[in-house]
């Protein structure tokens, strides 16, 4: 159901809708009502998305390290693993505003209709649902999703045999399009920074390496814009100290990871080289020596 809800758009609306308004006395009951009805709704979708989300994970660990899974841990993937189109929906819905007017359909109503104008009054993002699903919980069973990703990638775990080539393929690219959400929003990344680096940024560099040409570019500009953000945030004070011993953490981790292999990505085809040199203009300018 909640699959068919993002499919739908109702998402969307639900976040369009939740914008609060000031109604006048006369028709705050109503607009109050709707209101509350809203935030139910919504509280309900988040409390829902751990549970997807675990239950994707545990399908995926039981068939960790397998070519060829069983009869029951194949169904278990083909019930979990089209459930992650719900994570990207909720992880990158975000909606432009409308101003809205209250009216009744009649003078016997006794709830408000509300009416969106067609002219949009003020643009502004709305995000309902991002802040709550992006904390330092969902950001560590991404990082574990990510592994196994990788592990899939490498051929180390084949999918291919229980749900197909195409279901296997399309899980890898949400997978990477739900944390290319993520970089759209840098203070999601500094606010869990540590989170990133310990559970996000050790898979992305070994998919730097994959053999699919696509995963391999996709990896890299993610790698390329969250080094980025982490490494060009200016901290004050207290935090730097920390700031420093996690930046220092990130340098190591892609220069032995990375850059020992780093002229055969040079090297790729186009566009892969542009990322490749973003990422290594990012580190030269924070630290010239981590690139000699």
């Amino acid at each position: 159901m909640l699959l068919f809800t993002c499919q739908t758009r109702l998402i969307m609306y639900i976040e369009r809708d939740s914008r609060k308004t000031m109604p006048r006395k006369d028709q705050q009951g109503g607009s109050e009502y709707l209101s509350k009805c809203l935030d139910l709704l919504i509280y309900h979708i988040v409390q829902e998305l751990p549970g997807i989300l675990g239950d994707i994970l545990s399908a995926l660990t039981n068939v960790s390290g397998r070519k060829h899974p069983s009869t029951i841990q194949a169904k278990q993937l083909k019930m979990c693993l089209p459930m992650m189109p719900v994570v990207l929906h909720l992880v990158t819905s975000q909606v432009d505003s409308f101003s809205p007017k209250i009216c009744y359909t009649n003078s016997y109503s006794k709830f408000p209709k509300i009416e969106f104008l067609s002219i949009m009054i003020k643009r502004s993002e709305i995000e309902v649902f991002r802040p709550q699903i992006v904390t330092k919980e969902f950001l560590f069973n991404y990082g574990i999703l990510l592994e196994f990703i990788r592990s899939i990638d490498s051929g180390e775990t084949i999918l291919d045999r229980a749900i197909g080539q195409a279901a296997s393929e399309e899980l890898i690219k949400t997978t990477l399009l739900t944390f290319e959400a993520v970089t759209e929003h840098p203070s999601l990344l500094m606010t869990h920074r540590l989170t990133v680096e310990d559970s996000i940024v050790p898979p992305l560099v070994s998919l730097v390496h994959s053999q699919n040409v696509e995963w391999r570019l996709f990896s890299l500009r993610l790698l390329s814009e969250t080094t980025s953000v982490l490494l060009s945030h200016k901290v004050m004070g207290e935090e730097k100290g920390e700031s420093l011993n996690s930046n220092n953490k990130l340098l190591s981790l892609i220069r032995d990871l990375l850059l020992p292999q780093y002229e055969h990505v040079l090297l790729a085809p186009d566009p892969v080289p542009m990322y490749a040199l973003r990422l290594l203009v990012a580190l030269t300018e924070h630290s010239p020596a981590s690139v000699r």
